[in-house]
């Protein structure tokens, strides 16, 4: 079978690569622009003890000792005091994780979000801190989540920069998975992702790749039409389109027979969804249904009579065209049966040489195997 299309945004992919750093100084600077910084504890203040410190200072040697219940009350009293001086201790406490992270101090960094983000579980800081802390961890997914979740309360520009990081983590994160055929978990991520942005159109395309990857065809046909009626993709969904037939119909594939005595049945699936186990039957030009099997199925349509030549003597036998019937992972269109009496058949029906003429094939009796190649593809490398 041939492979899926790869997930094909190297291109966006180098670009939010690119703007990934900008972003996120911009982002920081956007929240700290005019706020004056008190020293960071990766300076050290003094060997005084902290509570011989001013308050905001101490608090700043709480945090660095790993008394974070301490310096969170801290915190909480300058808020009553002096909501400016507390913006300023904030800022410090963000600039020392920044300053714990360039460390690779990520176990500190790790207890210390704990804790501060159960006291404080909106600070635009501490949430990005977080964010990129699951990023240099490797963690992409969470990672991409924490940026979503920081947009979602974040204003203007500075949210558009975070959804561009979160986007790039996420592609990254896909484009691993789909490598590596992972396709439930890339599916289970990119549920997450269109709930966030259904209409951006990389998810879009991964979902489809995906769904390919994994052998869902019906779930990607309905997608790739959605896909299809956007004026601006149409490159993208031809090249979906094409990776869709490939996969329905692979260069070769064997099918395994029932033995029935002397005969071998191979499954066929109509277009409801029903499965019959027909002979093969390399001697009879037409395909052949019983009355009762025909019956059952909607898609047919009567073109007409003919005489076939059968065990019992020739007969007369109308002739139905069937929309479309599976045959493994082939999808056959208009194909015609012969329609005879169930007791002149010795199962549910023939599959005949207008059907297997479609094909390059060798039916191996020992193994009861079908070996198929569509002759379309006959010619291809």
């Amino acid at each position: 079978m041939s492979p899926p299309l790869r997930l094909s945004t190297p291109l966006l992919i180098a670009l939010l690569a690119a703007s990934l750093a900008v972003n996120l100084w911009q982002f920081y600077r956007a929240h700290h622009t005019a706020k004056p910084a008190i020293p960071a504890i990766s300076q050290p203040i003094s060997n005084t003890p902290p509570q011989e410190l001013p308050l905001e200072q101490s608090a700043l040697v709480w945090l660095q000792q790993e008394n974070f219940p301490l310096a969170i009350a801290t915190l909480d009293r300058l808020h009553q005091e002096s909501e400016e001086q507390a913006a300023e201790l904030e800022l410090a406490w963000a600039q020392e994780l920044q300053a714990r992270l360039d460390n690779h101090d990520y176990d500190f960094v790790d207890r210390a979000l704990s804790a501060l983000l159960d006291a404080y579980p909106y600070n635009e800081d501490f949430l990005l801190t977080e964010a990129q802390l699951l990023q240099r961890r490797g963690a992409r997914r969470d990672a991409a989540n924490a940026y979503y979740e920081l947009a979602a309360q974040t204003q203007g520009s500075s949210a558009d920069e975070l959804i561009t990081t979160a986007r790039y983590l996420a592609l990254q994160q896909l484009q691993q998975w789909q490598e590596g055929s992972q396709y439930p978990e890339a599916l289970a991520f990119l549920d997450e992702l269109l709930w966030r942005e259904p209409s951006y159109a990389p998810y879009q395309i991964a979902m489809i790749n995906a769904l390919i990857g994994q052998g869902d065809f019906d779930q990607a046909e309905l997608r790739l039409a959605e896909l299809e009626g956007d004026p601006t993709l149409s490159h993208e969904a031809s090249s979906l389109r094409q990776a869709l037939s490939r996969a329905r119909s692979p260069a070769r594939t064997q099918l395994l027979l029932e033995a029935d005595g002397n005969h071998l049945r191979v499954p066929v699936t109509f277009a409801d969804g029903s499965r019959r186990l027909l002979l093969l039957d390399t001697g009879a030009t037409l395909s052949v249904l019983s009355h009762s099997q025909l019956a059952s199925l909607d898609d047919k349509t009567f073109l007409r009579q003919a005489t076939l030549n059968t065990a019992a003597g020739p007969t007369q036998a109308d002739i139905y065209r069937l929309t479309s019937v599976q045959l493994g992972p082939y999808q056959l269109a208009e194909v015609e049966f012969a329609v005879l009496p169930d007791e002149q058949l010795p199962a549910d029906g023939l599959l005949g040489m207008n059907v297997l003429n479609r094909f390059l094939f060798h039916i191996d009796p020992e193994q009861k195997l079908l070996e198929l190649q569509p002759r379309s593809q006959a010619s291809q490398p």
